[in-house]
Parts: structure tokens; C-alpha cells; sequence
């Protein structure tokens, strides 16, 4: 759950998988790795995860350390998408972080702010299907039936007529 303000955002998900990490030498933390498997042939990219627009691993990351890891004293050390087609890990976490000079708390705090922003304007009615390119992703399930491909006015007059 993250706090909203007045408001919770409840987040429901299921980690695939969590490893925890023992030091192996003297001034090593205890952490952990989040890893999700990934079945299909779509693979979340990096620069998504990264600006807070694939918020997936991040969040399971967060719900780790809040909820299963709270009472242990454990740090995020990486996260990952593993893939059954290659498995390789896709998407580390560790990387995209260092990749935009930051660190894994700071990429999280992106997810956390992307979230709240995501979730400020549906509760304000604004939910529009956008992506970067304009164009719905291709592992979207509902692209053909979404309602960015209708004519113009074709899902409000339909709305209307139900009233």
C-alpha cells in the first residue's frame, strides 16, 4: 500500500520469485533480488521501467521490503525479468539506476511518484490510453478493442445512448 495523502493505494501482485542475499565478505549487507518470469514474448524495456512508466518490478521490489522483509534488515540489491525464452535477466534494476546516475532507492522513489500520478488522475477522470509512440503496445491484449482506434465521438455517443 502507498501513502496518497488523504487517500491509500492499495497494489495487489504476486512476486514470482524472491532471493535473499548473504554477505560472502566483511562490510557486505544481507539484501535481496526481486526476480519476475516472463513467459511471452514481450519484455518490458528498460527506459519504460526507468521513467516510471512500467511500474512492475519496482513496486514488487517495494511490497519485498514493506511487507515480507520489513522485520529483517535487508536492502533492495537488484531486481530483474527473467525470460523463459533466452533466460537472461532483462531490465536489472541496478543498471537502469546506475544508467541515469541514481541509485536503486532514487529509481523507486520514480516509481512511487509515477504511481501517485497515475493513480491522482484516474481518481480525477483522467485516464486517457497513451503511450510514447501514440500507438498502443503490442502486447496489449485490448489493443484492438480499445477505444483509441474508435472514430472520433463513436464511445461517447455509445455511453450516451445507455443513459
Amino acid at each position: 500500500m502507498l501513502d496518497s495523502g488523504k487517500d491509500a493505494i492499495r497494489i495487489a501482485g504476486k512476486v514470482d520469485r524472491i532471493d535473499v542475499i548473504l554477505p560472502t565478505s566483511e562490510g557486505d549487507v544481507n539484501g535481496y533480488c526481486i526476480i519476475d518470469y516472463k513467459t511471452g514474448a514481450y519484455l518490458p524495456n528498460a527506459g519504460d521501467v526507468g521513467v516510471g512508466r512500467d511500474v512492475q518490478l519496482p513496486l514488487y521490489a517495494l511490497a519485498a521490503q514493506e511487507v515480507l522483509l520489513a522485520e529483517r534488515d535487508l536492502q533492495l540489491a537488484d531486481g530483474y525479468f527473467l525470460s523463459f525464452a533466452d533466460m537472461k535477466p532483462k531490465c536489472r534494476l541496478s543498471a537502469i539506476a546506475e544508467r541515469q546516475g541514481g541509485t536503486l532507492d532514487e529509481l523507486l522513489k520514480v516509481t512511487i511518484d509515477a504511481v501517485k500520478g497515475y493513480v491522482a488522475g484516474i481518481r480525477a477522470g483522467r485516464f486517457p490510453p497513451l503511450t510514447e509512440d501514440g500507438d498502443c503496445p503490442r502486447h496489449c491484449e485490448f489493443r484492438f478493442i480499445c477505444r483509441r482506434h474508435q472514430p472520433s465521438g463513436e464511445g461517447e455517443s455509445a455511453l450516451q445512448t445507455k443513459t
